[in-house]
């Protein structure tokens, strides 16, 4: 058996790894001043209402951004300016 504290002492150690492994989602400001561009750019591309359309999670009315999502984003973007 399980005593309380070494059931503790586990739970405690699977939310630490739990932090440490997923990344935390970006808000519309966040990614505007990561691209240097401003937020009203980042919604723009993120409804899709510009191109080319930025990789977005929505959360309700929420706009979120996932870092790595958006990097590979952008290594497409340089990959297709380069090849022109």
């Amino acid at each position: 058996m399980y005593s309380i504290d070494t059931i503790g002492r586990r739970l405690h150690l699977e939310a630490n790894e739990l932090k440490s492994t997923r990344s935390p989602l970006l808000t519309v400001r966040q990614v505007a001043q990561w691209l240097n561009v401003s937020p009203s750019w980042i919604r723009d591309h993120a409804t899709g209402r510009r191109r080319p359309a930025l990789p977005v999670i929505r959360l309700g009315k929420a706009i979120r951004f996932d870092e790595q999502q958006v990097s590979g984003w952008l290594e497409e973007i340089s990959a297709t300016v380069k090849a022109q």
